[in-house]
């Protein structure tokens, strides 16, 4: 028989730009951004975790942008922050890239892969 395994990968840049306004400085995306983001993605982990005929493997969490979306740049959302207001790849710009990685490596309640 054959088993069919799967995981889910996210354009999720507007996702993460209304997330990023909402979270204003890199204090709290451990906080509103990694919980937002968990919020979020919940009801697209119970849908594929129902499937009978396929093994869901998890959701990669990774920041992709929606090319078709004016708020789907990775770089835009990020700029969201106070700490890298309008200035991408300026000061804070790492820092605040290594806090999102970290709180997408570690959503409560979602089934991750990839990164």
């Amino acid at each position: 028989k054959l088993i069919m395994k799967f995981a889910i990968g996210l354009e999720n840049g507007p996702l993460a730009n209304h997330l990023l306004k909402e979270t204003k400085t890199t204090d709290n995306i451990p906080t509103t951004f990694r919980l937002g983001m968990a919020k979020a993605l919940v009801p697209v982990q119970d849908i594929c975790s129902q499937q009978k005929d396929a093994t869901y493997l998890g959701i990669d969490t990774s920041l992709n942008p929606a090319l078709d979306r004016p708020d789907g740049s990775v770089a835009q959302s990020l700029e969201c922050l106070d700490e890298v207001r309008d200035a991408f790849g300026g000061p804070g710009s790492l820092a605040a890239a290594a806090l999102i990685t970290t709180s997408l490596q570690s959503l409560p309640d979602i089934k991750t892969v990839g990164y």
